[in-house]
């Protein structure tokens, strides 16, 4: 699975004589947050630590931390489908960080959701552990959790070079606009991240930014089981597809 490589800064080891890198030091204080397996987090994402805390850094800032407000949102629309796949969402991605406590009460406010039952109480004890859970998980990973997108710049930055290669990047992704529809249906995993990874290929040689942020957003959401964001994600290539044409024209 393709992740954005993180070049992290060598701090000394505070036990020992030999060197240490910050994230080890991360996870050692992750470990040490209650109701966190980072055990059964790690074995999700085959091992890798620095993955892993990219995952948390995402959830901690995203959507996920938000997820009791959105459900309270759809539920006053009267759209309980939504509300129920919000739930879901954030059940998925407590499970796959190895929140255990988080993912069972997300699990009970679905199956409240879906049953037509009072969500009330359910949205409650959901609100409680993130409150809980959340300040632990910021303060063991560090004071500073940005999103990607700040990290790496959104900035429109059209050089020649990059003026020149937009026509041939544009002929290249207008015909994934067609596969977009197959995958929201389909929803397979493995089909949306050879999508994104191939479409952030093509807008890394042509360096055209907003695509290849927008291709690592799709990218992370992905590996976040994220399919509410995914699938919002793959509405967005058509106004991506449309800007590079209202700069060409």
């Amino acid at each position: 699975m393709p992740t954005t490589t993180v070049i992290d800064q060598v701090v000394p080891d505070r036990g020992s004589n030999a060197g240490s890198t910050e994230p080890v030091d991360r996870f050692h204080h992750l470990e040490q947050v209650e109701g966190l397996d980072t055990a059964t987090g790690l074995e999700r994402v085959t091992g890798k630590r620095d993955f892993y805390e990219k995952l948390m850094r995402q959830f901690c800032d995203g959507e996920q931390a938000k997820a009791v407000e959105v459900v309270k949102a759809l539920l006053v629309e009267q759209d309980r489908e939504a509300a129920e796949r919000t739930a879901h969402s954030l059940k998925g991605v407590a499970a796959t960080l190895g929140v255990i406590e988080l993912g069972q009460r997300a699990q009970g406010l679905e199956t409240a959701i879906g049953n037509g039952a009072e969500a009330g109480p359910h949205l409650e004890v959901v609100q409680q552990e993130l409150d809980r859970l959340l300040p632990l998980l910021r303060n063991a990973l560090g004071s500073s959790i940005v999103g990607e997108d700040n990290a790496t710049g959104e900035g429109l930055d059209l050089t020649s070079a990059v003026l020149e290669r937009l026509p041939q990047l544009l002929e290249n992704i207008q015909g994934f606009q067609t596969r977009v529809g197959g995958l929201k249906e389909v929803q397979s995993i493995d089909d949306i991240e050879r999508f994104s990874g191939d479409i952030l290929a093509l807008a890394g040689a042509a360096g055209y930014a907003p695509l290849i942020n927008w291709a690592k957003r799709l990218e992370e959401a992905t590996n976040m089981f994220d399919m509410e964001t995914v699938s919002a994600a793959l509405d967005q290539l058509a106004i991506q597809i449309d800007d590079i044409r209202q700069i060409l024209s």
